[in-house]
């Protein structure tokens, strides 16, 4: 009989075997460019030989050859790009000038070694430089001991019109309950950047399900802020606003095509969101804490779909409707 009430039930059961907390070198290293094909990595500070590698595609880093032609009289080298504000995934022109004492010039572009920090945010080949990771970066070119101007480069990783914030120091977001929101939308910066990587790959509906995780993002970090019963409804709202979506979707589905599809679409079942947000000992016992909270308690049943409640768009922090998927 459906008496219209439920016992409290944890959607938030996650696998998390094991915490893992990711240690990020500060090592910035520097990429050599030799030619279009050849590339030579070191240190941006100083690194012995046996810390240099090369890539998949040569095994035996061929040597610079500094010609007399171009060190003799050289006084100078200026580095220059088309735009210091870049996109993810985005290239600009780049090209390094020689200056010379008889006042000639010379492009050395393809002749110069490439310092780059942190080394992986950008590639060169040739005259194009290409945004990887988003961050600040500062660029330098080389040649002999002759270094250039050094350009700083901002690179955004942008979504759907999303600015992401920047991947936060593991160490120092982790040293806290609630970590680093570097902008104040009360979601984790890693946690975002997760779920921008994850759902936005989506096929089909990848506004909605970022929109979908990133409130239940928001739910999570309001119940480690408060673990009382009262936040309860901060999830209640995360999985009406999904079961919402659900029903919109699923209208002349059978029950069997609507499990289907809530098994195939479900934001709430992904189990690396969960390790992610519950990512150190502080937060899953301050999720504990919460979970104490609700037992022993009996909550009248919100539905949950396929009509049986009243969910509706106002459960949503985001219009969903409104996304045109």
């Amino acid at each position: 009989m459906d008496t219209g009430k439920s016992f409290y039930h944890d959607p938030f059961h996650y696998h998390n075997n094991e915490i893992r907390e990711n240690m990020t070198s500060k090592l910035c290293e520097a990429t050599l460019l030799l030619s279009a094909s050849f590339l030579l990595f070191t240190g941006c500070g100083d690194s012995s030989e046996s810390e240099k590698q090369t890539n998949s595609n040569q095994s035996t880093p061929p040597q610079i050859t500094e010609t007399s032609e171009l060190l003799k009289g050289l006084k100078s080298l200026t580095l220059s790009v088309d735009k210091t504000t870049l996109n993810k995934d985005e290239k600009t022109s780049v090209k390094v000038m020689a200056n010379y004492d008889d006042g000639t010039t010379k492009d050395l572009t393809g002749k110069v070694e490439w310092i780059i920090c942190p080394q992986e945010s950008v590639d060169v080949n040739g005259t194009v430089l290409t945004a990887k990771k988003d961050g600040n970066v500062t660029v330098q070119a080389k040649v002999g001991t002759t270094l250039s101007n050094t350009l700083n480069l901002t690179i955004a990783w942008v979504v759907n019109g999303h600015v992401l914030p920047h991947e936060p120091d593991p160490t120092v977001n982790n040293s806290t309950l609630l970590g680093i929101d570097s902008n104040d939308n009360g979601v984790r910066d890693d946690v975002e950047r997760y779920i921008y990587e994850r759902f936005g790959k989506d096929p089909e509906y990848p506004k909605t399900k970022i929109a979908l995780a990133m409130q239940d993002a928001w739910s999570t970090q309001k119940i480690l802020e408060t673990p009382t019963i009262e936040s309860k409804k901060y999830l209640d709202d995360a999985i009406d606003c999904q079961y919402y979506w659900f029903d919109k979707k699923t209208q002349g589905l059978s029950g069997y095509e609507f499990i289907q599809y809530s098994v195939k679409h479900k934001v709430f079942d992904d189990i690396n969101l969960k390790d992610k947000m519950l990512n150190t000992k502080q937060r899953i016992l301050r999720k504990f804490k919460f979970n104490e909270a609700c037992s022993g308690h009996i909550f009248r049943g919100r539905g949950r779909g396929r009509g049986r409640g009243k969910e509706t768009i106002d459960s949503c922090q985001t219009n969903i409707d409104m996304l045109g998927e």
